[in-house]
């Protein structure tokens, strides 16, 4: 069923932020979207705008409504909105198929195909369509999508990268702050997640993980670490570890200089948000992505940037190695 998350991770990625096909097939796995015959549900979709929180959500089986969307530009030129497309056999696949439109440039579209292969439209019933492929973009005319895709249903996401500009202040003078670093869980207790929070399989909190939303209820099974727990999960049945910040606020403090300008690496694939308080867009980032902290808004929150990307954003600071 990767097809389908691999299109909801090119448009989550391009209009929110970095985020895997793995992390969002688990997203679709853990909220019953998978179909009897392991395909991606239609439903997932309109989840995924709800989830991610994108400024605008629409869905048509038209073709023309869906490119009066789809040819709309920003003032420097970029696409204000991304589509999902359901195909049937024909130009891209020869049973069901999902793939992405991400422009369409004086009727020429251009489009992610996340099942792309050499040859793939260069055979006889697909010639016709006068494709063309230019690394990992496809390009095809308004008019040969309408003869030749055989669409089915679109499903229509806001750019919401469009026109952002963010000033960050990049210095500030070392302070004392307080450092949460002991969380006070009772073994056999029921909490809920404060967040949408990643749950990892492993005490190392860097092999496999689930991502599970806001609220949901988790039970303490035993202390790993200060910081860490090992969960149950009523709901799915599944067991896991898990950051006790993520349910807990009751900590025990010790004082620590600023860290201001500084450095660090994250210790496991980790969840880093658009907000300060943790909540609304997210992003997830690999072990061993390198940051620089800008500011240490509370005793657990950092505001970084992360340099590989050019993104700014707020991460636990026991994510650090």
């Amino acid at each position: 069923m990767l097809v389908g998350p691999t299109a909801g991770a090119i448009v989550v990625s391009s209009s929110k932020g970095a985020i895997l096909p793995t992390t969002l097939a688990n997203i679709a796995v853990d909220n019953n979207f998978r179909t009897a015959n392991n395909g991606t549900a239609w439903a997932f979709f309109p989840f995924i705008a709800d989830y991610f929180d994108f400024n605008e959500y629409h869905s048509t089986s038209n073709f023309d409504k869906m490119l009066s969307y789809l040819t709309q530009k920003d003032s420097k030129g970029n696409s204000k909105y991304f589509v999902i497309v359901s195909c049937g056999s024909g130009l891209f696949t020869s049973g069901g198929h999902y793939i992405v439109l991400i422009a369409d440039n004086n009727g020429m579209i251009t489009v992610y195909d996340p099942y792309l292969y050499a040859g793939k439209f260069n055979i006889a019933s697909r010639r016709e369509a006068e494709v063309v492929v230019d690394g990992n973009s496809v390009y095809v005319t308004e008019e040969s999508f309408k003869v030749y895709a055989n669409y089915k249903n679109f499903w229509i996401f806001s750019n919401d990268n469009i026109d952002k500009e963010i000033n960050i202040p990049v210095t500030q003078k070392p302070t004392q702050i307080v450092q949460s670093v002991s969380y006070n869980t009772q073994v056999g207790s029921i909490y809920k997640l404060k967040a949408r929070t990643i749950l990892y399989a492993d005490s190392a909190m860097s092999g496999p993980y689930y991502t599970y939303l806001k609220n949901t209820k988790i039970k303490v099974l035993s202390h790993v670490t200060d910081n860490i727990d090992y969960i149950y999960i009523p709901a799915t049945g599944r067991y896991a570890y898990c950051y006790t910040n993520a349910y807990c606020s009751n900590a025990v403090s010790t004082v620590q200089i600023s860290t201001v300008n500084q450095y660090k690496k994250l210790a496991s694939r980790t969840i880093l948000y658009a907000n300060s308080n943790m909540r609304g867009t997210y992003y997830t980032y690999l072990a061993n992505t390198k940051v620089k902290i800008l500011k240490n808004v509370s005793s657990n929150v950092d505001y970084i940037y992360i340099e590989a990307t050019k993104r700014y954003a707020y991460c636990y600071r026991n994510t650090y190695k």
